[in-house]
């Protein structure tokens, strides 16, 4: 990508939320079912979202205001039941807090939040 490159977070922008329109995923005048059917038989659309991804997991630390979007399509997929397990749902652990293995807690001084960061 050359815009991700070169550090041009505009034209970045834009290409995700062009993408993004793609997927289909922005339309919510559709219900979460119709949405469901409409996606799982459109394979471009599949395509665009698989490019979505991939392109705010590589290049995330770009992109702006691009970042609505792609939550947007995760909320989205999430309202029709299309994220993998893993992603919404969480172990818990011992005082109420989530564990994983693979993450870490750091403790903000500031406060009582606890961010976790994976290795």
């Amino acid at each position: 990508m050359i815009s991700a490159h070169y550090g041009m977070s505009n034209d970045f922008d834009n290409l995700i939320i062009s993408l993004c329109k793609f997927t289909t995923l922005l339309s919510t005048a559709d219900t979460p079912d119709n949405l469901t059917i409409s996606f799982g038989s459109n394979p471009k659309a599949q395509l665009a979202a698989k490019t979505v991804f991939n392109l705010a997991h590589r290049h995330g630390d770009i992109l702006r205001e691009g970042w609505k979007n792609v939550l947007d399509c995760m909320l989205q997929l999430y309202h029709c039941k299309l994220l993998p397990k893993v992603m919404v749902e969480v172990r818990p652990c011992l005082h109420g807090r989530i564990c994983d293995t693979n993450m870490m807690p750091i403790k903000i001084s500031a406060g009582h939040i606890v961010i976790y960061y994976t290795n």
